[in-house]
């Protein structure tokens, strides 16, 4: 029988730590990817009304230069939320999304992933130039 008891605090403690790092970093990564979409659906000229990293009930955010900017409960996703992107809303109006030339909807549907990469990138230089501590392959020797 499993005895709950039979859990040391250090393996909760170890095993929340992981936990707490793995969802900083698919955040960073979310928020990143999210990023992307909303410079270039900015740049574009398409107007954002929401920007969220999370999904579910909204836990807080706040509203600046008319998009809304969530952090919501489930911290597995997030989105961005522009104007005319929706089925049903009309089409033509000036800054909507379905409005937007064919190049531009390819450049807001393209940079979240591009984003990443970039990311994906600066990660990899950063630690290539700070450097790793990795044991070297010498027998004989004892490392501190």
């Amino acid at each position: 029988m499993f005895e709950i008891s039979a859990i040391s605090l250090d393996t909760i403690l170890a095993f929340g730590g992981k936990m707490l790092a793995f969802l900083t970093g698919l955040a960073a990564l979310i928020f990143v990817h999210e990023l992307g979409h909303f410079l270039a659906a900015r740049r574009c000229g398409v107007i954002v009304e929401k920007f969220s990293i999370g999904f579910g009930k909204k836990i807080f955010g706040t509203t600046s230069g008319g998009t809304e900017f969530i952090v919501a409960a489930i911290p597995l996703g997030g989105y961005v939320k522009m104007k005319g992107e929706e089925l049903g809303e009309k089409t033509n109006e000036e800054g909507s999304f379905s409005a937007a030339s064919p190049q531009d909807r390819l450049l807001i549907a393209f940079a979240g992933p591009l984003f990443n990469i970039l990311f994906a990138l600066a990660i990899y230089i950063f630690i290539y130039m700070v450097g790793v501590e990795a044991l070297s392959p010498v027998i004989g020797t004892v490392k501190e």
